[in-house]
């Protein structure tokens, strides 16, 4: 199955790592895994911004989380999921370095007190995004899995592939 998505307007997916100019595309499941997509507060709420084209048919926001999860929007809203209800109830922070986001880091409750998963933004010098670490921990703060996503681009500055690593 092939997911484009496709910028209708300059895009920024913060959340994702992805930058995109009009009419540009990106194939998601190449370089995202389902849950970080379906996780994605700034896919969800920049729809209008994008269109969804899954082989070769152009699809609402709630088709392609549908048919990335197998599930009806329903059964998406209903999941008894600790990750999922983390998500959709915002308990995360967002830490800003010169006015751009470095690191997205996910709380098992409001009190913001046990991390869950961190999302570190890596930026190369001219401020794109080169790079996104997750980290996710145990309940005693060390880390026990750490996935290195690197942003490939070519000499514009487009991202043509991102590569993964996990330790």
């Amino acid at each position: 199955m092939n997911i484009i998505l496709t910028a209708n307007t300059d895009l920024g997916i913060e959340d994702l790592g992805i930058i995109l100019s009009t009419s540009e595309s990106i194939n998601l499941l190449e370089n995202f895994e389902v849950d970080d997509l379906m996780a994605s507060e700034d896919l969800s709420t920049q729809q209008s911004n994008y269109t969804v084209v899954i082989d070769s048919n152009t699809v609402s926001y709630d088709v392609f989380i549908e048919r990335i999860t197998k599930l009806s929007k329903h059964d998406h809203n209903n999941l008894n999921v600790l990750q999922h209800n983390i998500y959709e109830q915002n308990h995360f922070t967002v830490t800003k370095e010169s006015g751009l986001s470095r690191f997205i880091t996910y709380y098992e409750d409001d009190t913001l007190a046990n991390k869950l998963q961190e999302d570190e933004i890596v930026r190369d010098m001219d401020g794109k995004v080169s790079q996104i670490i997750t980290r996710k921990f145990n309940t005693d703060g060390s880390i026990y899995q750490q996935l290195t996503q690197v942003l490939n681009r070519n000499t514009e500055g487009k991202v043509e592939s991102i590569s993964t690593n996990t330790i």
